[in-house]
């Protein structure tokens, strides 16, 4: 079944010639379908408009969740630092962790400043050998002045671990555990 659609009507009525009527008719069919086609992908991109937008607002939400914690570091190994002046060991190691902190935070930055990746619905995920005791003391020295003003304990302790390079990435998992620290020192 076609549809039709009358582009015009022409009369025609002279005395010399009899009444006529004159029916123009186009197809429309394939107007139809193209312009459905259209819709359909007009509405698909709203779709994935809508769908990138609360991609990089999660995106933003936990990135800047994740910069206070090393921030909050050195801070507070800066502090120390300060104290501690005249204790050449405290004073290095505090520069030390402000410096790992820092580290981190700058690895963070990257990530923002990546968000070209987000936008082709991917990141890039490494798989690199790293130290897992070296891993566990970092992470560790980035949280623990967070968890001392709060007055909390906070130690990194690997038990039964055999392996100690392990191959992922490094960051990713970093970032993974930075969050469910800072929630467990943030809501304790």
């Amino acid at each position: 079944e076609r549809s039709v659609h009358p582009v015009g009507i022409v009369a025609r009525a002279t005395r010399a010639l009899p009444p006529a009527v004159m029916l123009y008719v186009r197809d429309i069919d394939e107007s139809k379908q193209a312009s459905m086609l259209a819709n359909e992908h007009m509405a698909e991109a709203l779709r994935n408009a809508e769908r990138l937008s609360r991609i990089k607002s999660d995106f933003l939400s936990r990135i800047s969740h994740e910069i206070r914690t090393p921030l909050n570091a050195i801070m507070g190994f800066l502090t120390i630092a300060r104290q501690s002046i005249d204790d050449a060991d405290k004073l290095t190691y505090s520069i030390a962790k402000a410096d790992e902190a820092s580290r981190h935070m700058l690895a963070l930055i990257n990530d923002v400043l990546d968000i070209s990746a987000i936008e082709k619905n991917g990141m890039n995920v490494t798989n690199k050998p790293f130290h897992l005791r070296e891993f566990i003391n970092n992470l560790g020295s980035v949280v623990f002045e967070q968890a001392r003003q709060k007055g909390l304990d906070f130690a990194g302790r690997l038990e039964g671990v055999t392996e100690e390079y392990l191959a992922g990435d490094q960051l990713r998992l970093n970032q993974v555990l930075m969050h469910l620290i800072g929630n467990a020192i943030k809501f304790t």
